[in-house]
């Protein structure tokens, strides 16, 4: 008695019997579906015939390229005059930046809230353009790397140019089982890349130009940089007198006593305060006894100078010989200051080394509250003359309690 094979096998197991059976048999397999694997063939074909195409054309296009890369070498090179002035202005505003926050900290050290305030605003005005003026230096800088890169990749992809297709192709071609025998289409595509190399290799003295002009421009810009800048960075300068800004921001907002700018010192309540000496008993028969009473005295005399808008005060009082002075007061028609010194001899100063002052006068100035750590003198422009000033009172930042003395000066 014959016993057929799939008798044996358990009717449950039957199904997956019957599904082994169709995946061993000789028939191809669903990936390698003859009518697929054409499809698949005739599309890569398509694709490595088009790369073909573009295989062609760049192989004839780049000598034109690389004339086209020297051409705007060429017209980069002719900025270079405009390269140097940005530097130029860029690092002039930069000093001033970094001198006019300087001055501003200084102001801050010193409690002068709105001499602060002018300069700090100068300083970052001066800060603006200077970041204008590099920006536009840079970006010459910025377009010679670009076009140096925008080269370099171009080649590159030309190299590359169609090796995808051809791996497509190849992989099309063994699902297809064509094996080694290869389309026609696949050596005219070796033929015309290989062409695209050879032409790569013999245009490399051009390419060698191009890079040469490339180095050469960028050493110009730097041999411009490092004499118009030199060895300190705009950028360093530029955080420097950041930093000035900010730390003279901080004194302000926190507030401070005042003190005396370029050591000039203003009158304390020591000299201002009626002094009592230690007089002797009394006499017998009612008499009193009379006792000389030295008193030191302060009376140096000073002079009020008017110093224009926009020149600089500490440059202003080295140039007259000043070497103590006081900023008193910042307005719209000038600063001025308080120095010790004749108004004559100081006004004949400046006419003689040609400095322009707003006026020159004695300071006739009564202070109705006594100049303490507490009370600050407000100066306004002076009409001349004999005047009152009434002491304001601190601003709140101070957390004190000034004090209230009662001082005469001069009988009144």
């Amino acid at each position: 008695m014959r016993t057929n094979a799939l008798q044996i096998i358990p009717a449950k197991y039957l199904g997956w019997a019957l599904l082994l059976l169709v995946l061993i048999s000789a028939s191809p397999s669903l990936a390698d579906d003859p009518r697929a694997a054409q499809a698949r063939l005739k599309q890569a074909a398509k694709k490595l015939g088009d790369k073909t195409k573009e295989v062609v054309r760049a192989t004839k296009g780049l000598e034109r390229s690389i004339d086209g890369g020297l051409k705007r070498l060429k017209e980069l090179e002719g900025g270079l005059k405009d390269y140097e002035k940005n530097l130029e202005e860029a690092k002039k505003n930069a000093e001033q930046a970094a001198a006019a926050a300087k001055r501003a900290l200084d102001a801050a050290r010193n409690c002068q809230k709105s001499e602060f305030d002018r300069l700090s605003k100068e300083a970052d005005s001066l800060l603006k353009k200077a970041e204008a003026a590099e920006k536009k230096a840079a970006k010459l800088e910025g377009d010679l790397l670009d076009t140096s890169q925008k080269m370099s990749e171009h080649l590159d992809k030309l190299k590359q140019m169609g090796d995808q297709e051809y791996k497509e192709y190849q992989e099309a071609a063994e699902a297809a089982r064509v094996g080694g025998r290869f389309a026609v289409g696949v050596d005219d595509f070796a033929f015309h890349k290989q062409g695209l190399l050879d032409e790569i290799n013999w245009q490399q003295q051009k390419l060698d130009g191009f890079n040469k002009a490339t180095n050469d421009l960028f050493s110009k810009m730097a041999e411009i940089r490092r004499a118009k800048v030199g060895d300190k960075s705009l950028v360093d300068m530029n955080l420097d007198a950041a930093k000035d800004l900010q730390e003279g921001k901080a004194l302000r907002d926190k507030g401070c006593a005042p003190t005396a700018a370029g050591g000039f010192k203003a009158p304390t309540t020591a000299l201002l305060a009626p002094i009592t000496p230690a007089f002797p008993p009394v006499a017998k028969g009612g008499e009193s006894a009379v006792a000389d009473v030295t008193v030191v005295v302060n009376n140096r005399q000073t002079a009020l100078i008017c110093i224009p808008p926009g020149a600089d005060a500490a440059t202003v009082a080295a140039a007259l010989g000043l070497a103590d002075y006081q900023v008193i007061a910042t307005t719209a028609t000038g600063t001025i200051i308080a120095a010790y010194g004749d108004p004559q001899t100081i006004e004949a100063e400046a006419r003689k080394k040609g400095i322009p002052l707003c006026f020159v006068e004695i300071n006739f100035c009564v202070i109705k509250a006594p100049l303490t750590a507490f009370r600050g003198h407000q100066h306004k422009a002076h009409p001349g003359g004999i005047h009152n000033h009434d002491a304001p009172d601190p601003p709140w930042s101070w957390s004190v309690t000034p004090p209230e003395p009662v001082v005469s000066w001069g009988g009144r």
